[in-house]
C-alpha cells in the first residue's frame, strides 16, 4: 500500500518575527510575537492573523466533514 498523502503540509503555526499585515485583510495587523498561521503557495508563505486563520480552519474542517460522510454513503 502507498504513503498517504497530507493535504495540510502546506499549513504551519509560527511566531511573527516582525510585524505585519495579515494576508487576507490588511486591516488586521499581526505583532511580531504573534502567533500566526502560515500557508506555502508555491514559493512563498502566506501569513494570516489567528482571527482569519479560525475561520479558515473551522470552515475547511466543516468541508473536509462533508466530504468525509459524501463518501462514507457512497
Amino acid at each position: 500500500m502507498g504513503k498517504s498523502k497530507s493535504f495540510l503540509k502546506s499549513l504551519s503555526i509560527d511566531t511573527a518575527k516582525r510585524a505585519h499585515n495579515c494576508q487576507h485583510s490588511s486591516k488586521h495587523r499581526i505583532l511580531m510575537g504573534d502567533k500566526r498561521l502560515g500557508l506555502k503557495v508555491d514559493r512563498s508563505t502566506e501569513y494570516f492573523c489567528v482571527e482569519c486563520a479560525v475561520k479558515f480552519l473551522e470552515k475547511n474542517s466543516k468541508e473536509i466533514s462533508d466530504l468525509l460522510e459524501e463518501l462514507k454513503i457512497s
